[in-house]
């Protein structure tokens, strides 16, 4: 069929029809996904006998125009996925876009747009989170319904084979006997389906570069799969992360169910936990029988299912057509176990200054738990860490599990009826060893509190396509959550000072995305929050690469497992291209993230580029105009009091770092230029109290920290401590001015009082002397903080020299 857009509504057109047989309206499967590319890939069914049968290219009882032509037949766009721009127009690194073939005017138009091809009718299209790989589901008419991973230039198969290539005389011999033996396809009864493998491939009609491939899973009589979904992190718990759900389109079978796919560690293939799978078919007796599908069976009774999707809140929605409700699914929270690693519950006690801090969180079903450890400070090098159990505080007990070595982000254990019971009698322990204490440094007993709430990142891990523009991953607060909490973050790779023309599989916060170091922020009865990590779309083909994000310093909350969690950024090139930063909408987003540490605004992003633009072919005056608007950033109002009143309170609170020029490192300037500037947007509505709010919750933040405390004590008097910052910055403040700032502590003896301290640092970094002494600095560290995310004597430099 074709449909019209009339205003609101989406209007029947014309139905497709073949001249002489009657009109036909099934297997119009459709999903619409933008994929993890900034493409839009659009399924089609093959329209019931009067789509594209692409595979037939003669011997059909109606002629087929195989791929289309002029209207009516250019309606008949189907039994394909077309990949897009979001504007309609036909990209160029479409796997037909530049072959050679004997098709012409619309025909030709329309191979360009195909992704795949011989394709018979879906309900299910999904990209996998992880690696961005597209997932489809196709129906057959009574044999070899399909779970198909679609690769670039795939040829389904369609109408030569359904099912694995190896079983097509059981395809055959079903379509020629089951009902009344058609293919529902008039123009090809199933009796021209070939009878050996080979003759089934020589008779499909190849585009240059078009490859054919089993699907990955089949069931030999149709169950009528439809939509197909990701379980997009640990909402349901770590068991499910990333499995596949797919649904029903008749209730035929349990009444609508719900089947559950694992997929293997690469993410190309299924995992069963059943062996009759392994041949990857379930060989079921007829149409509709559940038979070796046992162990995918989920759910039952969710009637016909259009959709399945993974809320914001990491539980599961399954859209029901015909039930006409959306269920949603969701995990029975697992009982928290807190420990605190120290030295004085070994036994014997020790004086050790390690500490440290284990969460384990036992699975709704009592039968796992995941484990995350973090510690500091042993007295020499680790040797091991165990559980042990069962023993109250002040006993020991043997060994239960044994621990890898280092800090631990997620790791499960089984536990038996009996080690529950003793975990929640508060009998198990964990226990660190070094070298210096072989029998052990620090332990920790595990306790459960109705008080206890953790902290943990929403995922192991996840895919993000190079051109999407950011990476959000969530954070997630369970357990008791009636009171505020922070956690920490910060991204990291291996990339080191490699260049950004080097694949080796890490990504690089100089070339590949943002690095984000900053503070979670949960307010009383918030579970969820999200943190977005700018991604940088480089014109490298690099393939796949990887970095880090972690969870560090919670207050007010545990860390839980996963505390460590790795992002993937899906490459979009195929061939290195020319550098992007000479686009000008690329060159100024990346000083609004360099700077600012935002995205852009539209108004802004639109006036700065046209600043550039604006030259047309003019070289040298898009030369001139790039450094202008280069510069502009660093002066602009926003970064003046954001990331350069960071840089003088730096100043004011320590002076110089030793042996150095500067006052502040990289990794100490990001998070803080972030925390001051975060919601600032210069120009919108109330971002001057935005602004003022953020300095003064920063400023009251900063002289609490145990830096700033440890450099100036509490017990100073008043006098002592103004003097210092003064001191610090380099500035000799007028009578008046040094009287007004002591004034602040209102005549207190000592300077201990927070909001006096935060706002006589403000007022010392906020002095004009000091901003047009340090204006020349700051500019030049910000060469190195903003365009080379690095510390000035950070590799290949090996000190302050340039």
């Amino acid at each position: 069929s074709s449909l019209t857009l009339d205003r609101n509504l989406i209007r029947l057109r014309a139905l497709q029809a073949d001249a002489g047989q009657p009109a036909r309206g099934n297997h119009d499967g459709g999903v619409l996904r933008f994929g993890p590319d900034g493409k839009l890939y659009i399924l089609f069914g093959d329209n019931g006998r009067r789509g594209f049968l692409q595979n037939i290219t003669s011997g059909g009882p109606v002629p087929d125009d195989q791929f289309g032509g002029p209207e009516p037949d250019d309606a008949h766009l189907t039994g394909v996925i077309l990949r897009l721009n979001d504007d309609g127009t036909t990209p160029n690194d479409n796997p037909f876009f530049n072959v050679t073939t004997p098709l012409t005017g619309q025909a030709a138009a329309n191979v360009k747009k195909i992704f795949a091809y011989g394709v018979r009718n879906g309900f299910g299209m999904a990209f996998d989170p992880l690696s961005g790989f597209l997932w489809t589901q196709e129906n057959g008419d009574d044999a070899f319904d399909e779970m198909n991973r679609v690769t670039p230039g795939l040829n389904g198969g369609w109408i030569q084979v359904m099912g694995p290539l190896g079983r097509i005389n059981e395809f055959k011999s079903i379509e020629t006997t089951y009902g009344n033996g058609t293919l529902q396809q008039l123009r090809w009864p199933p009796s021209s389906i070939a009878d050996t493998p080979q003759a089934a491939l020589a008779r499909m009609y190849m585009l240059p570069g078009a490859q054919y491939t089993d699907p990955e899973f089949s069931w030999k009589y149709a169950v009528a799969p439809s939509a197909l979904g990701f379980v997009k992190g640990r909402g349901l718990g770590p068991q499910f992360e990333s499995d596949m759900f797919v649904g029903a389109s008749r209730t035929t079978l349990l009444n609508g169910y719900l089947f559950r796919f694992k997929l293997s560690n690469n993410r190309t293939h299924f995992l069963f936990s059943d062996p009759q799978l392994n041949d990857l078919v379930a060989d079921n007796t007829d149409k509709f029988d559940l038979t070796e599908s046992e162990s995918l069976a989920i759910g039952r009774d969710f009637g016909v299912t259009t959709d399945i999707q993974t809320g914001p809140n990491g539980n599961v929605f399954v859209v029901s057509l015909l039930n006409g409700i959306i269920y949603e699914i969701k995990s029975k929270p697992g009982l928290i176990f807190v420990a605190t690693l120290n030295g004085m519950q070994e036994v014997p006690s020790n004086n050790s200054s390690a500490a440290g801090m284990a969460t384990l969180v036992l699975s709704p079903d009592e039968t796992t738990a995941r484990l995350s450890l973090n510690f500091s400070g042993l007295s020499s090098g680790q040797t091991d860490a165990h559980i042990h159990g069962p023993a109250a505080p002040g006993n020991t007990a043997p060994p239960l599990f044994q621990l890898p070595l280092g800090q631990i982000s997620d790791y499960q254990i089984s536990l038996t009826v009996a080690q529950v019971q003793d975990l929640k009698n508060g009998l198990h322990y964990l226990n660190v060893h070094s070298s210096m204490f072989p029998g052990g440094e620090i332990r920790g007993q595990f306790q459960s509190s109705p008080t206890a709430s953790v902290v943990t990142l929403g995922a192991n891990g996840f895919g993000v396509g190079e051109g999407k523009g950011s990476a959000n991953f969530t954070v997630t607060r369970s357990g008791n959550t009636s009171a505020s909490a922070t956690v920490g973050y910060a991204t990291s790779d291996s990339s080191g000072s490699n260049g950004c023309n080097v694949s080796n599989g890490s990504a690089s916060s100089r070339c590949d995305y943002s690095t984000a170091i900053g503070i979670v922020t949960f307010a009383a009865r918030e579970t969820s929050k999200i943190i977005s990590i700018p991604i940088v779309d480089d014109s490298y083909a690099e393939g796949t690469e990887s970095f880090s994000i972690s969870l560090t310093n919670p207050a007010g909350s545990s860390l839980g497992p996963p505390t460590t969690a790795t992002i993937t950024i899906n490459d979009n090139d195929s061939t290195n291209g020319i550098n992007p930063v000479g686009q000008s909408t690329f060159f100024v987003r990346q000083h609004y993230l360099d700077f600012l540490n935002r995205e852009p605004d539209a108004l802004g992003l639109a006036f700065w580029t046209d600043q550039v633009t604006s030259c047309g072919a003019d070289a040298a005056c898009i030369e001139l105009r790039r450094i202008n608007v280069s510069a502009a950033f660093f002066l602009s109002i926003e970064f003046q009091q954001t990331g350069f009143l960071v840089y003088r309170m730096y100043k004011a609170g320590y002076g110089n770092l030793p042996n150095s020029p500067v006052p502040v490192r990289f990794n100490d300037f990001l998070p803080d230029t972030q925390q001051i500037g975060k919601g600032v947007v210069v120009g919108q509505a109330g971002w001057e109290q935005q602004l003022q709010n953020n300095k003064t919750a920063f400023a009251a933040d900063f002289v609490t920290r145990l830096r700033f405390i440890a450099a100036h004590p509490t017990m100073l008097p008043p006098a002592q401590f103004v003097d210092a910052l003064f001191a610090n910055a380099v500035i000799t403040p007028s009578t008046a001015e040094r009287e007004a700032a002591i004034s602040e502590f209102a005549g207190a003896a000592t300077s201990a009082e927070p909001a006096a301290r935060a706002r006589v640092l403000r007022s010392v970094a906020e002095h004009s002397t000091l901003t047009l002494q340090e204006f020349n600095k700051a500019f030049v560290l910000m060469q190195y903080f903003g365009y080379l995310r690095r510390n000035p004597n950070d590799a290949p430099d090996i000190d302050f020299g340039g």
